[in-house]
């Protein structure tokens, strides 16, 4: 029968310690690491990042899930809660990433047409559009509806008979598709040993 870890008794005092916050906390966040890092690592390797990127990611977390438990809100799933967490995180960074700014003064100095004329971007575009005949219809016709037509959410979920939220899920994991088509065909592999 486990005792609990409080109460416990010092063999050279024979007394009971007194609870000891800073090792409990400690001893939890080793159970989380030791529960939940690897399944947190294999989804950053999975997503385009490295082991650095799953030890900072599971701190970031773990820093944000003790604020959580701290302010008294109730995880009923803590897997789940915090395999959402990763996820979002993740989606987060590969978001900012994504985003770098924009040097106008560079620009200011190509002509306008000088993206057309590289040969490289043409068929880049090509390729994405071959592929999109591969994904589903589905897939094909949220992609077009949502990208280039630029419909929100709640346009294309009343256009297509679904939710909201099923619109979100399913909008990301076309364009996951679509992203991993591209990525595996010889064509982009080509493309990006010329880059």
């Amino acid at each position: 029968m486990l005792q609990d870890p409080k109460k416990e008794m010092t063999e050279e005092t024979g007394k009971r310690e007194a609870p000891d916050p800073e090792r409990d906390l400690q001893l939890h966040i080793a159970g989380l690491y030791r529960l939940y890092f690897k399944g947190v690592a294999h989804y950053v390797l999975q997503n385009r990042g490295t082991l650095e990127d799953a030890r900072d990611l599971f701190q970031e977390m773990l820093v944000a899930y003790l604020k959580i438990l701290r302010s008294g809100e109730v995880v009923r799933d803590e897997r789940k809660y915090l395999n959402g967490m990763a996820r979002n995180m993740w989606m987060n960074v590969l978001n900012a990433h994504a985003r770098s700014p924009i040097d106008h003064h560079a620009t200011e100095t190509l002509p306008a047409t000088a993206v057309l004329e590289d040969p490289q971007v043409p068929s880049l575009a090509d390729l994405v559009v071959r592929k999109m005949e591969e994904i589903g219809e589905d897939c094909r016709k949220l992609l077009f509806e949502g990208f280039y037509m630029r419909r929100t959410n709640g346009e294309l979920a009343q256009l297509m008979g679904y939710t909201e939220q099923f619109i979100k899920v399913k909008k990301h994991r076309c364009l996951q598709g679509l992203k991993r088509l591209v990525e595996r065909s010889p064509e982009y592999l080509a493309w990006k040993l010329d880059t």
